[in-house]
């Protein structure tokens, strides 16, 4: 039978890599950048998910120490421009199928 490695008191808390957080970022940028260029050439775009992977940016972002934070900020910036955009393609769409 093995044995767990006894605690020694002190509990530490997972904080992410920021490397990591601006990896999810981009990827997020990207994916919503293919989708709105699908949207505004008549194609259907499954965005399924999506708001739990910017719910996962949001919560990592936020477990970032405040100065690492801080220097993901024109990304952050930048990809809700992009959701933004997504979202007026996929309104000025619903609007000429209707």
């Amino acid at each position: 039978m093995s044995q767990a490695a006894p605690l020694n008191g002190s509990i530490q808390a997972v904080v992410p890599d920021s490397d990591a957080v601006l990896a999810l970022a981009q990827e997020l940028a990207s994916t919503i950048g293919i989708a709105c260029a699908l949207v505004e050439t008549g194609r259907t775009v499954e965005l399924t998910g999506l708001d739990g992977r910017v719910g996962l940016l949001c919560a990592k972002t936020l477990d970032l120490p405040p100065v690492e934070g801080r220097k993901l900020l024109g990304y952050l910036i930048g990809l809700l421009a992009a959701t933004d955009t997504l979202t007026q393609a996929l309104t000025a769409r619903a609007a000429t199928e209707t």
